[in-house]
């Protein structure tokens, strides 16, 4: 049967969800920040300095990760794990 786990990314901001193939991503609007979760290990730790202001969307190309940060007008660009 399938396994269903709950890992609690505590934050009211998360406006966005991307999955590589590892990881789960999950954008941060109220700090600024990109969550990074281990769906295998239950775990989650935040990536600071990585995105610009009220990051939105985040998608995963195959290759990178792109997080569109709204209030800043920028786009980040991150290599996954």
């Amino acid at each position: 049967g399938a396994q269903v786990a709950s890992v609690v990314v505590t934050s009211a901001g998360i406006r966005g969800l991307a999955y590589d193939g590892k990881y789960v991503y999950a954008s941060r609007s109220n700090t600024n920040q990109l969550a990074v979760i281990n769906p295998l290990g239950y775990t989650s730790s935040n990536l600071t300095n990585t995105v610009g202001t009220f990051p939105f969307g985040i998608v995963f190309t195959g290759v990178n990760v792109f997080v569109a940060n709204q209030t800043s007008g920028t786009v980040s660009k991150l290599t996954p794990f």
